[in-house]
Formats: C-alpha cells, structure tokens, sequence
C-alpha cells in the first residue's frame, strides 16, 4: 500500500506541477508551492476544467449555494448530497485554531484513521483584505466500502482542500474535493465556521455539505445508489469522529489559556 501511495503522491505532485503553465506568477518560492501552481489547482481541480456544476470560489469566498447544474443533479437523483450542523461551545478563535491543528496533532491519528497524510501546498495571505488563502494535499483511504475498493483496483484517494479565513469578519471556509478515481466518483464537501448568531462571543456553529456523485458510465454504475448511501453513511462516521476529535483540541486550549490567564 505504501508503494501505491508514493506513486499516487508522484502522480498527484505531477499534476498539480502541470497545470502551473496556466498563469504567470508574481514571484517564485522554492520552498512552497507557487502562485502559478495554485491558480492551476484552482482552475483546473476546484472548476474542473471549465466545468461549474459546483463552483467553489466567487470573489474569495467559497460558495455555499448549488448551481443550476447541481440543482439539477440533484432533483434527478444523479447525486447524493446531504449537510450537517453542529454547535461549538466555544469562541470562534478557538475553533479555528482547532480547526489548524485537527490533522498536527499525532494523537488525533487513532481517532482519525481514514486520514493517511496532509501536506500544505500554499499559503498565502492578502495585505489588502486580510485573507488568509491556504492549499492542502490530503491523502485518504478511498471512499465506501471494501468492494468498491476491490473493482476500481485502488484503496487510497488523493484530495485538494482549499481554505479562506477571514479574521476580520470572523469567517472560516473550507471546500475540499477528490482529484484522483474522478472517472469513477466525485466527492465535494464544504465546510464553514461562524460565530453562533445566539451566542457569537461563546459559540460556534459549524455547517458542513458533502456531495457524493458516481459516475453513470463507470464500472460502478449498476451500484450507484447503494454505493452512494454507503459513502454516505462512511463519511457521517468521520465527521462525527472529526467534531470528537475538534471538542477535544479546543477543551485542550480552554485549558491552557485558563493556565496562562493564572501564571500573568
């Protein structure tokens, strides 16, 4: 599995690299991924080359609203989408910062299982709004069950997800999406953390949509129905495990800044 894995990263690395031609950056870094390189992800992975069933950046924000294709996907049962919400006892920094470290953190492994490794790929920050604009590599073991993993010959998916945080406005976004097995399901899931409109000092309220789609002319597509219910049913036991792990870290900050607050 880990030879499949350095070759998939190859691949992906390959890619992402490829797609750099596109735009020319203001600067070059060779320590990070370049500016040319995340207009490439942008504009090739997040828009699909053109297409804008799901688009996810307007104006530096990520769009929670499906488009007229989505729409339409969904109405005719082409696609499996669902959301959750869920309430953070806890201020919107916190979150956020726990956001950050979800993945660092070595323990959060054992919860996290279907995580097998995230690399930052950008960071960039806008001096003119504030924004923080920030791309990640995210290796996973491939989404459904056991089965699915045996016809399309593959147990690891490769994902891009990209982040907008808005300390200003206090506005955390993610969208994040599969760029490998795409021939034979696409998965897009959204992700946004605002202040609780009750309590927006105290509370977060975090609302999560995921979209699950196979594809009608892959291998797959006899079993399409259930195969998405399974995913379906897969990723709500990793977003539990995720919210688990999120209470976790911030009850961990909680108590050091209590820890800090005593020592001034």
């Amino acid at each position: 599995m880990l030879r499949n894995n350095n070759r998939g990263k190859k691949k992906l690395r390959s890619r992402l690299s490829s797609n750099s031609s596109s735009s020319s950056p203001p600067e070059a870094s060779a320590e990070n991924c370049s500016y040319a390189r995340t207009i490439g992800i942008h504009n090739d992975i997040l828009h699909q080359k053109g297409k804008k069933e799901m688009k996810t950046w307007t104006d530096g924000q990520i769009s929670f609203e499906p488009s007229s294709e989505e729409k339409y996907l969904r109405q005719n049962r082409m696609v499996r989408a669902y959301s959750q919400e869920h309430t953070y006892k806890h201020p919107w920094e916190r979150v956020t910062a726990a956001s950050w470290r979800k993945f660092a953190d070595p323990e959060n492994k054992r919860s996290l299982t279907h995580i097998l490794e995230v690399d930052t790929l950008n960071h960039k920050l806008d001096p003119s709004s504030g924004k923080l604009y920030t791309t990640r590599a995210i290796t996973i073991h491939a989404p459904g069950p056991w089965f699915v993993r045996k016809i399309i010959g593959q147990d690891i998916c490769h994902c891009v997800e990209s982040t907008v945080v808005d300390a200003q406005s206090r506005s955390m976004q993610l969208a994040s999406r599969n760029i490998s097995l795409q021939k034979f399901i696409e998965v897009e899931e959204k992700i946004r953390y605002d202040p609780h409109p009750e309590n927006p000092n105290q509370w977060t309220i975090c609302k999560q949509e995921t979209s699950i789609r196979i594809k009608p002319l892959s291998t797959l597509a006899s079993m399409a129905e259930k195969i998405e219910q399974r995913c379906v049913d897969r990723f709500q036991q990793n977003s539990a495990k995720g919210r688990e792990v999120m209470e976790r870290i911030c009850k961990y900050l909680e108590a050091e800044s209590r820890r800090i607050s005593l020592r001034s």
